[in-house]
């Protein structure tokens, strides 16, 4: 039995949900199977592009219940920070850091997400250990974190990985000042 051919519609949403969401939503209308796993990955992601949070937070989660990838799980981690549900990204950031161990969008979200010390230092390994990954999808970087971080005199870790992240102290939790 012959595969089916390729889904243009499909193809061409995924070529434009960053450049032209607001367009992939329109091929997306058209796919042969718009309410498939992989249409709904890029409707999320093209709702994400126009910050229709909501929206992408529906797409992403139906596309979730079809699809294990990971990269899913991810970006409705990124929509539920956006929507302010906070406690509902840090279960999704734990259930899918370890699995994106080389994903720099990944370990800093996880930071973000930090919000006590024993989360700070897990995040911080995993910066440190992305830092030092021979890996080539890893790309640039500079020192370790946790070579940045460690104590000097009275400074602790986590006051110093803070700082160097541009986060402040609010009611006992490390927040970023732009959120």
């Amino acid at each position: 039995q012959k595969a089916p051919p390729p889904d243009a519609h499909l193809g061409e949403a995924a070529r434009l949900f960053q450049s032209d969401p607001q367009r992939a939503l329109t091929e997306l209308e058209q796919a042969r199977e718009p309410g498939s796993g992989p249409a709904e990955l890029l409707r999320g992601l093209a709702y994400e592009g126009l910050q229709d949070y909501q929206r992408a937070e529906q797409s992403l989660e139906k596309a979730g219940a079809q699809l294990s990838d990971p990269a899913v799980r991810l970006a409705l981690v990124r929509v539920r920070v956006m929507l302010g549900k906070l406690e509902d990204a840090r279960r999704g950031i734990d259930e899918v850091s370890g699995a994106v161990p080389s994903d720099l969008g990944a370990v800093l979200l996880e930071a973000l997400l930090a919000n006590d010390e024993p989360r700070a230092r897990a995040s911080l390994k995993r910066l440190d250990a992305w830092g030092t990954s021979t890996s080539p999808d890893t790309g640039v970087r500079s020192v370790p974190a946790a070579d940045q971080a460690r104590p000097r005199g009275d400074e602790g870790e986590v006051a110093r990985v803070a700082d160097a992240a541009g986060l402040c102290e609010c009611e006992g939790r490390l927040v970023d000042p732009l959120l």
